[in-house]
């Protein structure tokens, strides 16, 4: 991957992390920064997703949508959850 597109990939992960930071406890923004430190940002966004679902949160759609967007550029939409969309409120 270009390092650009990496960059702004993980830029935007980054982003969503923070978005959703009053709905991530500290350990688990923690765990999902872990995982960008380490450059691994298909598993970062697979994490941040299932976290949101097995923990049954309700966060923003738009932060959703981001989150399914992202998984389609990186190809990895398959391997969300498949109730994610269900987790997002708000007007889309």
């Amino acid at each position: 991957m270009a390092t650009a597109a990496f960059d702004e990939l993980l830029g935007r992960i980054r982003g969503l992390v923070i978005s959703l930071g009053s709905d991530l406890s500290a350990g688990e923004s923690a765990e999902v920064d872990e995982l960008l430190d380490h450059a691994e940002l298909g598993e970062a966004l697979r994490t941040l997703s299932w976290l949101i679902v097995e923990e049954g949160k309700r966060v923003a759609i738009t932060d959703v949508r981001e989150i399914e967007s992202l998984a389609a550029r990186m190809g990895i939409s398959d391997e969300l959850p498949e109730i994610l969309g269900q987790h997002g409120v708000g007007d889309a």
